[in-house]
């Protein structure tokens, strides 16, 4: 009764547990309970698609089988696009709720209203772009995200929760700790994706969040540091090697944590997420800081409410040409879970209005992490789609528009 956010805790074992039940289903596949515990464990991994038929045969097989079955109904129909039968299965749950529950559990049920409603909006209007998983050379069948393009595009950075050696499992959700990987680009195809040495990975939560305009400064998460943070290293070619690791500036931490950042093209500006109760108006949002006349980072302000909302905000992106602000939220109009947004920088400088990348660049799922190469013709960023190894993994998009536009460019070049 207290919304899916409970659900989520532990995440990384309902694939485990996935296959023992489908082990048991073989034997018996008109058990209700083993139904239902299929769908809960398919609805939040990545074939959350194949859970409202187990949810369904659960139902019908017994009415009385969970007093959240029409919840989580309607969460298997909102995300196989069928809004309304999801608010239908919704309020089904929300009449047979006790009044206390009911008013506890009204801004849950209200947000997923709200994000059929807009589904049902952003689906009606596809936009033309073709989604496409990197391949094995960069995925893998665990969670990969939060791609980065370093050294002229030459280079993909990105984190990854697969096993290596004696990798061990993070204890808050039983997958593998996060760690720095590295696909070099030859020709348009990437190689085989390495796995970094120090002082990038630790046996910690490693990620890396950001990058400057020449490649030689790196943002990177530690999940060591209480709450999680920002440090900075630097590569040095006297010494031909990236310097340790440090906190960016003391100005920009806080005991709630830091999770991810960006920095501008000119290295003025910083952009970053965090959960500083101090400075969020809820949840994780979106802080800024400038260097100053001094190079010293300034006071981090909130980017205000035009941007940030009661949810989370999460991957910062500051698009090439300094233009565009791209990020994930689960406010504004999103379908459901972390939708990508795009705010443009106005001539006071002041963020527009930010506005939802559309479907099927978004889902009812969770997309996140989204970046654009220098061109800004192709989008990178992190969903679970078909054609994926698992989990979530790294997907181009390309623009179908833009991808017109250079054909007849090519084209008018070759008849010239």
């Amino acid at each position: 009764k207290e919304g899916d956010k409970n659900y989520k805790e532990g995440v990384g074992t309902y694939y485990m547990a996935r296959d023992h039940y489908l082990f048991a289903h073989q034997y018996n596949p008109n058990h209700a309970a083993l139904n239902y515990k299929l769908g809960v464990c398919y609805l939040f991994t990545d074939n959350k698609y194949e859970a409202i038929d187990y949810l369904k045969r659960a139902y019908t097989i017994d009415h009385q089988v969970s007093e959240d079955i029409h919840f989580l109904l309607g969460m298997a129909y909102q995300l196989v696009l069928e809004f309304d039968q999801a608010m239908e299965q919704y309020n089904i749950h929300s009449s047979q709720l006790e009044p206390r529950e009911k008013q506890e559990f009204s801004e849950t049920l209200a947000k997923r209203f709200d994000e059929c409603m807009y589904g049902k909006n952003l689906s009606r209007k596809p936009v033309r772009v073709i989604i496409q998983p990197l391949g094995e050379e960069v995925n893998s069948k665990y969670d990969d995200y939060n791609p980065l393009f370093a050294f002229q595009d030459t280079a993909l950075l990105f984190t990854s929760r697969r096993p290596f050696g004696k990798a061990k499992r993070n204890m808050l959700d039983n997958k593998y700790n996060e760690d720095i990987y590295s696909s070099t680009l030859e020709g348009g195809h990437f190689n085989k994706a390495v796995r970094y040495d120090k002082p990038f990975n630790t046996k910690n939560n490693d990620a890396v969040v950001g990058v400057s305009n020449d490649g030689n400064t790196l943002l990177l998460y530690r999940g060591a540091i209480q709450g999680g943070d920002i440090q900075l290293t630097s590569f040095r070619p006297e010494k031909n090697k990236w310097s340790k690791p440090k906190s960016v500036t003391g100005k920009l931490t806080s005991k709630d944590g830091e999770t991810s950042a960006c920095i501008s093209p000119d290295g003025k500006e910083l952009y970053y997420v965090s959960r500083n109760s101090k400075l969020s108006h809820g949840g994780k949002d979106i802080l800024f800081s400038r260097l100053d006349s001094k190079g010293k980072w300034t006071k981090p302000t909130n980017l205000g409410l035009t941007v940030n909302t009661s949810y989370d905000e999460e991957g910062v992106f500051i698009s090439p040409d300094n233009r565009y602000l791209y990020f994930a939220s689960q406010g504004h109009n999103s379908m459901g879970g972390f939708d990508i947004f795009r705010s443009e920088r106005r001539e006071n400088g002041v963020w527009s209005d930010p506005e939802n990348l559309g479907y099927p660049i978004n889902t009812p799922d969770d997309e996140i992490f989204f970046i654009t190469d220098r061109t800004g013709s192709h989008g990178y960023y992190s969903a679970i789609r078909e054609g994926g190894l698992g989990a979530k993994d790294i997907c181009k998009v390309v623009f179908l528009g833009s991808e017109k536009e250079l054909v007849l460019k090519t084209e008018d070049q070759l008849v010239a």
